[in-house]
Formats: C-alpha cells, sequence, structure tokens
C-alpha cells in the first residue's frame, strides 16, 4: 500500500471511530462511574475487537480476491455503495434526532399552560393529603434511591477484566461495524497482500478505536464527553456526509483504473 492509501484509510476508520453510538455511550458511563481505569479496559477491549475484526476481513477478502481476481471491481463496487448506504443511515439517523427535539420542543410548550394552571391545583390538593399517600410517596421515592444505588454500585464493583470483555463483544459482535469495516476494506484489500500489510491494516484500526476511546476515557469523560453526546445529531450528519463523499471518491477511483 501506498503512504496515500494508508491515510485515506486511516481518515475513514478515524471518522468511524469518533461517530456517537453505544460504544461511546459504554465508554463514557464506565469511566464516570468506575473510574479511569474501568473506561481504559472498555477502550482496550473495544479496540482489540476492532482490530481482530479487521484483520479477519483482510484475511477473507484477500484470499477471495487471490482465488477469483474477476471479483475486485464488483468487490469494490459493492464496498462502495454500502458506505453510500451507511452515510445515509447517519444521515437519516441525524434528521430524526432533529425532528424527535422539535416534537419534544412543541410537546413542552403545548403543555406548558396545562402545567401552570396544574401547580395551583395540587398546591390546594397536596395540603389535604392523607398519611397514607403521604407514605406511599415516601416509598416509592425509597425504592427509586434504591435502585439508583444498585445501578452505580454493578458500575463500580465491574472488573477491568468485565470491562475489557464488554468491550471486545460490543465491538466484535457489532453487525453495523461489520458492515462499516467490509465497506472500508474493500476499497484497501488487495490480491496478494502480505500477511504484514493485513497486520498493519488491523493494527491500524485497533490504535484508531483504541486511542479514540481511550482519549475519551482519560480526557473527554466529563464536559466535553457529554457535549459529544448533546451534539450527537450534528456529528452523525457531519459523519454521513463524509461518508457519503468517500463513497463518491472510491467509485471515481474505479472508473480510472
Amino acid at each position: 500500500m501506498t503512504p496515500e492509501a494508508w491515510l485515506g484509510l486511516a481518515t475513514v476508520l478515524f471518522f468511524g471511530a469518533i461517530s456517537p453510538g453505544p460504544s461511546l455511550a459504554y465508554v463514557l458511563r464506565n469511566t464516570i462511574n468506575g473510574g479511569r481505569s474501568i473506561g481504559l479496559a472498555s477502550a482496550v477491549g473495544h479496540g482489540i475487537g476492532m482490530g481482530c475484526y479487521a484483520f479477519l476481513f483482510t484475511v477473507v477478502l484477500g484470499a477471495a480476491l487471490a482465488a477469483a481476481p474477476d471479483i475486485e471491481t464488483p468487490v469494490r463496487i459493492a464496498g462502495a455503495l454500502l458506505l453510500a448506504l451507511l452515510g445515509i443511515m447517519f444521515l437519516r439517523a441525524g434528521l430524526a434526532k432533529d425532528s424527535t427535539e422539535l416534537n419534544q420542543h412543541s410537546d413542552k410548550t403545548e403543555s406548558q399552560s396545562a402545567t401552570d394552571y396544574s401547580v395551583h391545583s395540587s398546591s390546594t390538593l397536596s395540603t389535604s393529603a392523607t398519611p397514607t399517600e403521604e407514605s406511599l410517596s415516601a416509598s416509592i421515592e425509597s425504592v427509586s434511591d434504591i435502585q439508583t444505588r444498585e445501578n452505580e454500585h454493578s458500575v463500580e464493583s465491574m472488573s477491568p477484566s468485565s470491562a475489557f470483555g464488554f468491550g471486545f463483544a460490543l465491538a466484535f459482535f457489532n453487525p453495523k461495524i461489520a458492515a462499516f469495516l467490509l465497506a472500508i476494506y474493500s476499497q484497501f484489500v488487495v490480491a496478494g497482500a502480505s500477511l504484514g500489510t493485513k497486520m498493519g491494516m488491523a493494527a491500524l484500526a485497533f490504535g484508531i478505536d483504541a486511542g479514540w476511546y481511550a482519549l475519551v476515557a482519560v480526557i473527554l469523560s466529563g464536559r466535553v464527553g457529554s457535549g459529544l453526546a448533546v451534539h450527537s445529531r450534528r456529528i452523525d450528519q457531519l459523519i454521513g456526509v463524509l461518508m457519503l463523499l468517500f463513497a463518491l471518491l472510491f467509485l471515481r477511483s474505479l472508473r480510472s483504473v
């Protein structure tokens, strides 16, 4: 592979890694509730899962292209179209989040007057609440507090090895990651690629993925990490546009071959 190809692969992998989703939520949650060691273990486990997946795809695609060289162009076209489909999915996810927020804002505005009216009624009725009602309310709050403490304890008691294992499984058994890697590596794997090149491509996926989530665990777990989650719709839309752009560039490169 040429230096330009390595740079292109790294760029696409980076934008795939920073996309908000279950992986980001998992690492942030573990870091905030369990500490940096748990967050780092989650990040390394997720990165190794990503690297194993990447190595598997490089080996399988390389073997398929070596056995049947005629399928190279169809495979690359299918990969580019799959990447475009993923880009459209990211765009739709971002637009759906925008629509949801608008609906929530509208519902909040419509219910504001009813809420203001009910405040006065509630203050009047609350003065006549019976001891049974008060004890029931206290019981509900007590159960809620117990459940919250149990959830926090379950995360805080998670060992680094458990966080590592869950992080690995989250990456390795994620069909979205499988589709993304198939779309990307179909553009870069060639027949006859050496084992060192395949391992390098897998190591690049591991390094970018684990490095990003380790950065999240060590530095971005505070306000910046929360900001990523808050602005996830914009990030989804940006990554969707970039994936469509990469797909077009891949298809254009095939025309010049």
